[in-house]
């Protein structure tokens, strides 16, 4: 008998899928939060279903990620999603952040980076022609 409270308290850790969560990670679906949710319609990626408390959201897939790892601010944090997952989609956000933080550049950018060779030997030319 207390075998079964245990697996009880393990299942309510688990996602609440069925068998359609296959169809869920199509490829047109790549951010690792889409094994933590299901869209309520199949086309439509904006209203969202979380796996583990079944709270219905619309706003895409970046809500549904900060419903997880419990972010304060537009969405309620959600209190059944396993410490696992909230680390790894906290993660994934971080390191898009920075990553996106590197790509960009500010407007004197374009004047303080390396010349290539070619433009270098193309500037001595101007410069002893004149």
């Amino acid at each position: 008998m207390s075998g079964e409270g245990e697996s009880n308290t393990q299942t309510n850790t688990q996602p609440l899928t069925g068998t359609s969560s296959n169809s869920i990670n199509s490829s047109k679906r790549t951010d690792v939060a889409w094994k933590h949710c299901t869209p309520v319609r199949e086309n439509d990626t904006n209203e969202i279903i979380c796996n583990y408390c079944r709270k219905v959201m619309k706003g895409g897939i970046i809500r549904e990620k900060q419903h997880l790892i419990g972010k304060a601010g537009n969405v309620t944090a959600c209190l059944l999603a396993p410490e696992a997952v909230k680390v790894e989609i906290r993660a994934v956000m971080d390191g898009k952040k920075q990553k996106l933080k590197d790509t960009r550049k500010g407007p004197m950018d374009l004047y303080t980076q390396p010349q290539s060779t070619a433009a270098k030997n193309r500037k001595d030319k101007v410069v002893k022609r004149a």
